[in-house]
């Protein structure tokens, strides 16, 4: 995605970069879509420093109307074992993933392609509000390229009602959105429609028409709403 998310997400630490990848050693040698990734150390030689922790978040996403609330994205991620190092990705402060380990420490996560990762983040969702972070931990020595992120998006199932995809008798229309300005209010009455944007983006919405309706953007994170399964 070619829009900086940086500006509006939280960063604790010095490796978070928003820009095209030029590590090969470890990061991907494009983004996968568009030309900019948001990642940690983005150029020389890539690699995370030693004896650190790093976290960047998302601002807090309404999800008061939603169920079954998922996050997906891409990911380019190398780290070592999570005996030594540790990637998380947490939703309102609780890890919900981290990297594998073994018994004998060797399990090391080597991403050598885009990889979609799809999160169930129901549980967190559930207060009304969720943040979303990606942290990495290190210790003194093996370090790798650490995270690569493209196309971070927040899919849920709007609850029933005005928004929830489906035209009812009291709904003159009923886009999947309480938004006003796309073709159908907040209230689901019928208005001008805007142009229409691009096909592409996160979670494949071009691609499957049953799938993901663009609720947001906001720099690499958008909100989408799923339809409820018929």
């Amino acid at each position: 995605m070619d829009a900086n998310p940086i500006p509006a997400w939280t960063i604790e630490g010095d490796l978070w970069e928003w820009g095209i990848p030029d590590a090969p050693a470890f990061d991907p040698l494009a983004a996968h879509t568009g030309t900019r990734v948001l990642g940690t150390r983005l150029q020389g030689n890539g690699r995370y420093l030693a004896d650190d922790s790093t976290r960047i978040a998302t601002p807090a996403i309404d999800t008061t109307r939603y169920t079954q609330v998922r996050l997906q994205y891409r990911r380019w991620l190398t780290i070592e074992d999570a005996f030594y190092d540790q990637a998380t990705i947490e939703a309102n402060g609780t890890p919900v993933w981290t990297n594998a380990t073994d018994p004998g420490g060797t399990l090391n996560h080597l991403d050598r392609e885009w990889r979609f990762h799809d999160v169930d983040v129901t549980a967190q969702a559930a207060s009304g509000a969720l943040t979303l972070a990606f942290t990495l931990a290190s210790d003194a020595s093996g370090e790798y390229g650490g995270w690569t992120l493209d196309d971070v998006c927040v899919v849920g199932i709007p609850r029933p009602g005005c928004g929830d995809g489906a035209v009812t008798e009291d709904e003159l229309c009923d886009d999947g959105n309480v938004t006003d300005g796309d073709g159908c209010s907040a209230t689901c009455v019928t208005e001008e429609a805007p142009p229409e944007p691009a096909d592409g983006g996160c979670c494949g919405v071009a691609t499957d028409p049953t799938g993901p309706v663009l609720l947001c953007m906001f720099g690499l994170l958008g909100l989408r709403r799923r339809r409820r399964p018929r």
